[in-house]
């Protein structure tokens, strides 16, 4: 089996990053998701309702970062921590 066969099934996910290693392939994908390159693409390998968990948890990651980050610009903007 050949990597152009393995990417296009569903038997093996994250073959980007096969030649690099579980652990190094898990940063870039952290350095990825933290630059806003999401890939929601493992996503569909999950049963539905560990999917519907996902995205709950996912937006909830969502909001409370974007409120942290507000409350930082805010305290930015007023000199005061």
């Amino acid at each position: 089996m050949t990597w152009e066969d393995l990417s296009e099934s569903k038997e093996y996910p994250g073959v980007d990053y096969a030649h690099i290693g579980r652990l190094i392939g898990n940063m870039i994908v952290v350095v990825r998701m933290s630059v806003g390159d999401n890939d929601f693409e493992a996503s569909h390998d999950l049963e539905p309702s560990k999917n519907i968990v996902f995205w709950i948890v996912w937006i909830m990651i969502l909001y409370v970062t974007c409120i942290i980050f507000l409350n930082f610009i805010i305290a930015e903007a007023c000199a005061s921590y």
